[in-house]
């Protein structure tokens, strides 16, 4: 039963891998992609505790996060998710996911400002 959930996670890099390769990079789907790797690196890392595996879901994680294709919600969940996981395993990049957070979150906020500044200019005039 091991043996098969090995096999699944090395089949699920790969293919993840393979459709990073063959997508633009501006491409939405891209961040799907980002998701699955990750997902698949700290499977590995859980069963092999292999130190590479949870820095390659980090990467991942910081990919998805900062994908430029993808909205407010999914980054901020995904830098969320990757600030949790660093926790979880005392990853050094903890403190980066909690940077992008914050830098998630006053970039949208400053996006609202301006929107509602903009709508009320064109209100009044």
């Amino acid at each position: 039963m091991q043996t098969q959930k090995n096999e699944d996670i090395e089949e699920a890099i790969r293919l993840c891998q393979e459709s990073l390769e063959a997508l633009p990079s501006l491409l939405p789907h891209r961040y799907f992609s980002y998701l699955r790797l990750q997902e698949a690196y700290l499977s590995r890392y859980r069963v092999q505790r292999k130190s590479a595996d949870l820095s390659l879901a980090v990467e991942n994680f910081r990919l998805a996060s900062s994908h430029p294709t993808e909205g407010f919600r999914r980054r901020i969940r995904e830098a969320i998710q990757w600030a949790h996981q660093a926790e979880v395993y005392r990853h050094d990049s903890a403190l980066e996911a909690y940077q992008t957070c914050l830098e998630l979150f006053d970039n949208h906020v400053m996006r609202l400002i301006t929107n509602s500044r903009g709508s009320l200019v064109h209100h009044t005039s």
